[in-house]
């Protein structure tokens, strides 16, 4: 859409957000429109921000961290990437994002969800509409498919993200122990921070288990590459933009049977289902299938994704520039 601007909130840190900023401003650029991805607080207070967020032919595309800047911005769209967790926050931290988050969404022109899962959880527990459901785009890494090379005959199992509890690591590591000792070849890279480390590494003893810590994001994707199989078996996963990443780099994927990455996961062959991430057996058995599955075909990861995701979302600035409805139902994408 030509002649308009676009601000998209991120964060100077790595993570899903500021991945889902970047991309989107990518994806929208190829769109014709002129994308600014803001990355502070103090970005946002510059004086000629805020003036140019109320013009009639600019837009905000914000996440929790900047939604108080819906309140400024003559067009907004309010991005949900999730929902408040009592079992990943402290009582007062739960509280603070839900009441947070529902004023954000009643200040923005529009509300979208990444999948069904966080539409379901914010409508059902917070009353936080959404006027649709969108995907999150994702960043291409320079070269996808990379064959997969034996390291010694390895198998070697990757999992990135957060550590902690709800990301569900120690059962992964559970499981892995069980599946190492049937299948000596087994590696398995833990890559992340947070605060279960100490303890993940303890259980985690085991030389055919390692620990990579915190890394950039491309480095990330290199390794994704270098992997045979990915697993992460959060079962409240709101998206999975790391599913979507292993899928590109030639990974085979292990992933419960819930969370957001149901939406567009069931397309593709190359996936392992854990029925029950609680169970060390169910998972030492998904792990074992996955490695006898790692010769079947993969179904290619759809190149257009991308441009897909990037014209529902020039749909959704249409409207909020064209207009502001209150009542709504959520429009799936």
């Amino acid at each position: 859409m030509h002649g308009v601007r676009v601000y998209i909130t991120a964060n100077k840190k790595t993570g899903g957000v500021k991945t889902f900023a970047l991309a989107l401003s990518a994806a929208l650029s190829e769109l014709g429109y002129e994308c600014i991805v803001v990355e502070s607080f103090g970005e946002m207070l510059n004086r000629a921000t805020l003036k140019d967020l109320r013009q009639p032919n600019v837009i905000l595309i914000s996440s929790l961290g900047f939604g108080i800047f819906n309140l400024v911005a003559r067009n907004s769209i309010f991005v949900l990437h999730g929902f408040p967790r009592l079992d990943d926050a402290g009582i007062l931290d739960f509280t603070k994002v839900a009441l947070a988050t529902k004023l954000f969404s009643r200040w923005a022109s529009r509300v979208t969800s990444i999948s069904q899962l966080t539409y379901l959880a914010n409508i059902s527990f917070f009353g936080i509409r959404s006027h649709s459901i969108i995907g999150n785009p994702y960043l291409p890494s320079v070269n996808p498919y990379a064959e997969k090379d034996t390291v010694n005959h390895q198998v070697r199992i990757l999992y990135v993200g957060r550590l902690v509890a709800v990301k569900r690591v120690e059962q992964l590591i559970r499981g892995f122990l069980l599946a190492v000792d049937r299948v000596p070849s087994l590696h398995l890279e833990i890559v992340g921070s947070g605060p279960q480390m100490n303890f993940l590494q303890q259980i985690g003893r085991h030389p055919n288990i390692s620990f990579a810590g915190a890394v950039s994001n491309d480095l990330a994707k290199n390794m994704m590459r270098n992997s045979d199989i990915f697993v992460s078996l959060a079962e409240g996963e709101n998206f999975g933009i790391t599913f979507l990443e292993a899928i590109h780099a030639g990974c085979h994927i292990i992933c419960p049977t819930t969370g957001g990455q149901i939406d567009w996961i069931l397309d593709y062959p190359q996936v392992t289902y854990v029925r029950n991430v609680f169970d060390a057996d169910a998972v030492c058995d998904a792990i074992l299938k996955a490695v006898n599955a790692l010769r079947e075909p993969k179904k290619p990861f759809d190149p257009t994704w991308n441009r897909q995701i990037a014209l529902r979302y020039d749909a959704l600035i249409r409207e909020a520039i064209g207009e502001k409805t209150k009542g709504f139902e959520p429009r799936q994408s």
